[in-house]
């Protein structure tokens, strides 16, 4: 089967998105009977860590856009791929898939990433809008499968008006679970060493509620901020980054909050390690890779219900609150007051939790079945839903 993952993006400016397809590359890749190619755009993101058997063909480098968007329509055109998986909407990878559907009878699927939840539309309305009537509706809706990470996602797929078939696969994890249980039996015994770290992980941008996260941490009580600090790591999107550097100086926080710039590899898995809580406290995901990286590193985690992972309540291992700065206050201000004993209980159940619900290789057999079901017929996977 030669098969073709299209993005737009295929460095850590595409965010959680790069980690998964590079994971689920790996995987895909190893399989046999499986060629896979990755496509997508250059961009000034970094492009590591791919398998040397799925290394991204990227267009667009020292060349016009005309000139690298006809290659790639090209290249896609000369290569007959069996199965293009798209891994993003509202851009021209979409065209590339909906023209090799209908001209070329490829089979396609189309992981949506959470960007059909209400809040993802409400953002450039006008243009998906128009997005969608141009091109983007048909696109879905001509695809012969919709990958989506949760149950709430398949809903925002119907409401959207996609009628195909919908397979829910999650996202998933590296699992090292010796490792994380002796750096939750430290967490729980370290006493007075420096500050505890709350750890906030991913791209800054409005919807991942991080000005109501400074308003919250500025009302937790100052004794409890001059034994806790809150470290915010990530890239900035979309020129964010002033905007939250004013927050933390209205709310005068600036001794307990600390900007960091973005880390891989190894530096962001230490910077897990270092960790004593994590927080996402967004208004918009599809299953955030961040907080299943916590969970795996037993870490603690405080979620709104829109990083759709209400099975992380139901074990005891997050807090959920809304995204406005009371309700995170409040989860901050248990999470933070809580026995460590307490806290480290609730890493190792979001650990126990990860590596049986969301390891990749788990996940990865999931979606391969999916691929051959697509491709040789027979009984649809227990985790395609149909209307």
């Amino acid at each position: 089967m030669n098969i073709c993952y299209l993005s737009q993006s295929s460095s850590t400016s595409a965010g959680g998105i790069y980690e998964i397809e590079k994971a689920l590359a790996a995987r895909v890749s190893a399989k046999n009977g499986l060629d896979l190619t990755v496509c997508a755009f250059f961009d000034n993101g970094h492009c590591d860590g791919w398998p040397e058997r799925s290394k991204p063909v990227l267009f667009g480098q020292h060349e016009s856009w005309v000139r690298s968007h006809v290659r790639i329509r090209n290249f896609l055109k000369s290569n007959a791929f069996d199965l293009i998986h798209l891994h993003n909407l509202w851009t021209f990878s979409s065209l590339l898939a909906l023209e090799a559907r209908i001209k070329r009878a490829a089979v396609t699927v189309v992981t949506i990433n959470g960007m059909l939840d209400p809040w993802a539309l409400s953002q450039s309305k006008y243009k998906k809008i128009a997005a969608g009537v141009l091109y983007e509706r048909l696109n879905l809706n001509m695809a012969s499968l919709i990958h989506v990470n949760s149950e709430r996602e398949a809903e925002d797929c119907r409401r959207y008006g996609i009628r195909g078939p919908i397979a829910i696969i999650p996202n998933g994890v590296d699992c090292h679970p010796e490792l994380s249980r002796r750096l939750i039996a430290n967490r729980a015994k370290r006493r007075d060493s420096g500050k505890r770290k709350v750890l906030f992980l991913g791209r800054l941008h409005q919807k991942k509620g991080l000005i109501p996260l400074i308003k919250a941490w500025s009302i937790l009580s100052v004794e409890l901020r001059s034994n806790w600090e809150l470290d915010i790591v990530g890239w900035d999107d979309g020129d964010f980054e002033p905007m939250l550097r004013r927050a933390i100086a209205e709310h005068g926080v600036a001794d307990s909050v600390n900007i960091k710039g973005p880390v891989f590899g190894e530096q962001k898995s230490q910077t897990f390690a270092d960790s004593d809580v994590f927080i996402l406290p967004s208004y918009s995901e599809g299953l955030p890779m961040a907080v299943l990286e916590a969970w795996s590193f037993g870490i603690p985690t405080i979620i709104t219900p829109d990083c759709n992972l209400p099975i992380g309540t139901r074990e005891c291992a997050s807090l959920e609150v809304l995204a406005c700065p009371e309700e995170i206050f409040m989860g901050l201000n248990q999470m933070l007051t809580m026995p460590a004993g307490e806290r480290a209980r609730m890493g190792s159940r979001g650990l126990d939790l990860v590596c049986e619900k969301f390891a990749w290789d788990s996940v990865a057999t999931e979606l391969i079945g999916c691929y051959s079901w697509l491709m040789d017929g027979g009984e649809a996977p227990s985790c395609v839903l149909f209307e």
